[in-house]
């Protein structure tokens, strides 16, 4: 069993996290669509919105910044590689459902259909490819890791979840201390 502090457990949290952030948006998405206008659902999209991406941003850094370089040592290349174009897609993603969000909160008429269907294509995207990390990635991370490699990961990780707290910070984040601290 992994310690709460272990690297691979907080990367396994993270997704927990953003399972439930994405069964948030599905619900915005779902009473937009319903008929819920601007005025009732504003301050709710405006925080799933910077939430799911500085949540995905964080948790992409986490992974790229410091997960996939030292799998990449231990020779973890083609699946790291697969996941590295996942991540792009899913920030393209998350940036199409920004814009539709914000053109509709901006009062375009159209704008509800140009974010509910891109919130969906993310979260299925996310969903797909944070089992695949749950499946395989985090699996083959458990094997492979040295004592040395999980240290540098904490490290790393520390540093990574610091840089970005004040980014949420400044982006107005209630919760921001708490998502963005070091686990």
């Amino acid at each position: 069993m992994l310690d709460e502090e272990h690297p691979v457990k907080q990367l396994y949290g993270d997704h927990d996290d953003l399972v439930a952030q994405l069964g948030r948006l599905a619900v915005l998405a779902d009473r937009a669509e319903a008929g819920a206008g601007v005025d009732e659902l504003k301050a709710e999209l405006q925080a799933a919105v910077e939430r799911l991406r500085d949540e995905v941003g964080l948790h992409n850094r986490l992974e790229e910044d410091g997960l996939f370089p030292i799998l990449r040592r231990h020779g973890v290349q083609p699946l790291i590689d697969t996941l590295l174009s996942e991540h792009r897609e899913i920030r393209a993603g998350v940036a199409d459902f920004e814009a539709g969000a914000g053109d509709w909160l901006g009062g375009a008429a159209s704008g509800q259909i140009l974010w509910a269907e891109p919130a969906r294509r993310v979260r299925g995207k996310l969903s797909t490819h944070m089992q695949k990390e749950n499946l395989m990635l985090f699996p083959k991370a458990m094997q492979t890791l040295t004592e040395a490699d999980v240290a540098d990961l904490r490290s790393a990780f520390r540093r990574l979840r610091s840089d970005a707290e004040p980014q949420a910070q400044a982006a107005g984040h209630p919760d921001a201390p708490a998502s963005a601290a070091p686990r």
